[in-house]
């Protein structure tokens, strides 16, 4: 019991680090030309979202329930990682009562059951729609289930 507080906590959390790096939508040209820079003589640096949602990624990897999951459907976390951009651009990278719906999206169990549902490995496949609609329609799918 007391583990399964300290995995949620810890979940909710970086959730939280991941949606207050997300919704940042001032652009600060010092900021960029100093990553730029940064990332020319060091090579491809991660953005602190992009280290969270790592964190967040290892942190399921330890969760019987996520990994179970993606077994039955054969998926794995590079999987999620491409899910996670694959929402983002269908219009789920926004802000929904707290929760930064492309990754909420596969922290939680019913919504990650859902998308793991339709994922083909590179699209969304829902019913004969194709991709694209497929994506813009779980992407709002998902984006009420948080509201």
């Amino acid at each position: 019991m007391i583990k399964l507080l300290i995995f949620s906590f810890k979940k909710s959390k970086l959730l939280s680090k991941i949606a207050a790096h997300s919704g940042q939508n001032s652009f600060d040209a010092g900021e960029f030309l100093n990553d730029t820079i940064k990332s020319h003589f060091q090579g491809t640096t991660l953005s602190k979202r992009e280290i969270y949602i790592e964190q967040l990624l290892t942190l399921l990897a330890s969760d019987k329930g996520t990994t179970t999951l993606l077994a039955e459907h054969r998926k794995s976390f590079n999987d999620v990682r491409n899910i996670i951009k694959k929402l983002e651009s269908a219009g789920a990278g926004q802000i929904v009562k707290g929760q930064y719906v492309a990754v909420s999206s596969i922290a939680f169990l019913k919504q990650l059951r859902i998308v793991l549902q339709h994922w083909d490995g590179d699209n969304f496949r829902i019913g004969d729609l194709n991709s694209h609609d497929s994506s813009l329609k779980m992407a709002y799918h998902l984006i009420e289930s948080f509201s």
